[in-house]
């Protein structure tokens, strides 16, 4: 599969908002069991508007087919990832790894020594499978990856 890793902008917000509710709503159904509330909480602050605001802090990168998003990454100043997500449709296809380098190489241009996440259910193989390891005993789902400076 052919596509681009690019910065995200202003101009994607609605596109990045479309591609999280679909990922959400599709794809991590084992962290939402499919309960409306907890999906409508989880979808509440991914509007367009919301995710201008957010674009605004942190480094954001898309991964583009033919002008079309099919994966969002999002780090912030401190090295946590608050997002890694892939279109359903595009799952499975080496993307994730791409956008996930990307964010370890501007990372690593920080000056960070590590990246960590809060993952889901649903992330928590694929992360785990890029080495990122557990390092709070009191929250299974915080992960984090050291990184080898250059």
């Amino acid at each position: 599969m052919i596509f681009d890793i690019r910065t995200a902008t202003d101009a994607d917000a609605a596109a990045i908002s479309a591609l999280l509710c679909d990922t959400i709503t599709q794809s991590c159904v084992a962290d939402h069991e499919g309960e409306p509330e907890t999906i409508a909480d989880w979808l509440s602050e991914l509007t367009p508007e919301h995710l201008r605001e957010h674009l605004h802090q942190g480094t954001h990168w898309l991964a583009t087919k033919q002008n079309l998003v099919i994966g969002y990454a999002a780090l912030d100043d401190d090295g946590e990832l608050s997002a890694l997500y892939i279109a359903p449709a595009h799952q499975h296809s080496g993307i994730g790894k791409h956008l996930l380098a990307a964010v370890e190489l501007s990372a690593r241009d920080m000056g960070l020594s590590h990246i960590m996440l809060a993952t889901t259910l649903t992330g928590r193989g694929f992360f785990r499978a890029q080495g990122f390891i557990p390092t709070r005993p009191d929250y299974a789902e915080w992960l984090e990856k050291p990184l080898q400076q250059h």
